[in-house]
């Protein structure tokens, strides 16, 4: 980039991702030239942040995809943890690896150097300071739209599953009887006492709701949110500052913009506030 830049001496403005190697490359390959920080990599880089925090509150997110939204109440099923798999134990060493080394003291460059890891792999690491597997969301049911009707009626002692393919069939349900007679074994395997086992969204997705206005979530995610912000307050607090960061690119605010780093911040984004106060004059 910066010998390209160099090479092109006639730009006057470069777009670029915040802080970094491209902001160096800017400064020597093209000094006249006015920097800018670029806004998807300033939103991208907002979400990165927020996914770290979201990432260390695993069992949160577990007891709030529990809570049921027309009960209120929440669900006593143990969590079982699945063994990890042969890709995630070789995350789990890399990580050991990355945190081995900066308790010796090694600089971060020398770390990247003898992990070989990518940059934002190794502060992703260095951030969350204790490993957390992928893991991913089960895929979609045609029961997910008829789950309310179905937990009211579970509740209600129905136990049948061609009563229950039955009723939501005249409720609109088009799946097979297979899908219902599977959802009513997981339920009787969960205990007769329990309340429906909700899956938990993958940490991305949960992410991404609580970066999502919130008038614009339906019910169901809308109350899994306001659960795991009530058990997870560094969660809250955390997508609070994002949102707001978020407001400010999507209005053009730029008078907002210290008042937002003046604020006090959740601790997983003080590195991203202070970065953006290294790079102000291209924010």
């Amino acid at each position: 980039m910066r010998d390209w830049l160099a090479a092109h001496p006639g730009i006057t403005v470069v777009s670029r991702a915040p802080a970094g190697p491209y902001a160096e490359a800017a400064r020597s390959g093209a000094p006249a030239a006015i920097q800018v920080a670029d806004r998807r990599h300033l939103l991208v880089n907002a979400s990165e942040v927020l996914l770290s925090v979201v990432a260390r509150h695993q069992t949160q997110i577990q007891e709030a995809a529990g809570q049921r939204s027309s009960l209120g109440i929440v669900s006593p099923v143990p969590i079982q943890t699945p063994p990890l798999s042969q890709r995630s134990e070789n995350r789990r060493k890399r990580f050991n690896d990355v945190l081995h080394l900066q308790a010796q003291g090694l600089p971060i460059l020398q770390i990247a150097r003898g992990t070989g890891l990518a940059r934002n792999t190794r502060r992703s690491y260095l951030r969350a300071g204790t490993f957390v597997p992928n893991r991913r969301a089960p895929g979609q049911s045609l029961l997910d739209h008829h789950r309310s009707f179905a937990d009211v009626r579970w509740q209600e002692g129905l136990r049948s599953s061609a009563a229950f393919h039955r009723e939501l069939q005249a409720r609109g349900f088009e799946g097979g009887y297979d899908i219902v007679r599977r959802w009513v074994a997981r339920q009787r395997e969960s205990g007769p006492d329990y309340p429906t086992v909700r899956f938990a969204p993958s940490t991305r997705r949960t992410t991404r709701l609580l970066a999502s206005d919130p008038t614009r979530l339906n019910p169901d995610e809308h109350a899994f949110i306001i659960a795991l912000c009530e058990t997870a307050p560094e969660v809250r607090i955390a997508a609070g500052h994002v949102r707001a960061f978020t407001d400010l690119l999507r209005q053009d605010d730029p008078a907002g913009l210290d008042p937002w780093l003046d604020a006090p911040a959740a601790p997983g984004l003080r590195g991203f506030a202070a970065g953006l106060r290294q790079d102000l004059d291209a924010v």
